[in-house]
């Protein structure tokens, strides 16, 4: 089974850390298989 998880991460500095960090507490308790980056220009991804 393959699970999915989408994060924002948006880059004004009033979202940055925020976003940062719940990215990093993510990663730190899960076990990671596979890493896909992409810069999305549209909500509608």
């Amino acid at each position: 089974m393959m699970k999915v998880k989408v994060f924002k991460i948006r880059l004004p500095e009033e979202f940055l850390y925020k976003d940062q960090k719940m990215l990093d507490d993510f990663l730190e308790a899960h076990e990671i298989m596979k890493v896909e980056t992409a810069f999305v220009n549209d909500e509608r991804y």
